[in-house]
């Protein structure tokens, strides 16, 4: 349980920069330069992806092991993370802007679609481990937890990005 409760304070720094926010919008439009008819697109997409989410009910429905399942999407999930700091490490060597929009959008969606499918597995799976009496208590604390680390790095990287410009706030994203 305190697992879940460390990955749920470390879970949070994506969904605070790398949803359809102010922070994965900034980074797209301003230091890659992306067009907003793109950015809108998805953005859109990313919203939807929760739709997707219905894909995971039979799945997990089937599946004979939802811990392995949880952990093969979100590993999966996870990894595409990577791709977006690659690509913003590419631009920071010298590549075109639009191949890091490319990535950074492609990994972006791929990131919430295998999110969307994967949820509803970890949630299963935390039904089948914390006892019901215990449940209320231990979603409080994560969420506490969740809520707390949200805050600060919501205000730790305004400032941050409120303060530099141009290729280094590609680094600060990242």
């Amino acid at each position: 349980m305190k697992i879940s409760l460390i990955s749920g304070g470390v879970g949070v720094f994506w969904f605070i920069i790398c949803l359809p926010q102010s922070f994965m919008a900034l980074y797209v439009r301003n230091a890659l330069g992306a067009s907003p008819s793109i950015w809108g697109l998805v953005a859109g997409v990313m919203t939807a992806a929760g739709i997707i989410n219905l894909v995971s009910i039979p799945l997990y429905a089937r599946t004979k092991n939802r811990k392995r399942t949880w952990l093969i999407l979100t590993g999966l999930q996870r990894i595409s993370a990577f791709a977006v700091a690659g690509g913003a490490f590419s631009v920071a060597a010298g590549a075109p802007r639009t191949n890091a929009i490319t990535i950074t959008l492609v990994a972006g969606v791929t990131y919430t679609l295998l999110g969307a499918v994967s949820g509803t597995g970890w949630w299963a799976w935390m039904a089948d481990l914390i006892p019901v009496k215990n449940r209320s208590g231990f979603f409080g604390r994560r969420s506490s937890i969740v809520q707390a680390v949200n805050v600060v790095s919501l205000f730790t990287m305004s400032w941050a990005l409120d303060r530099v410009t141009g290729e280094p706030a590609i680094f600060i994203f990242y």
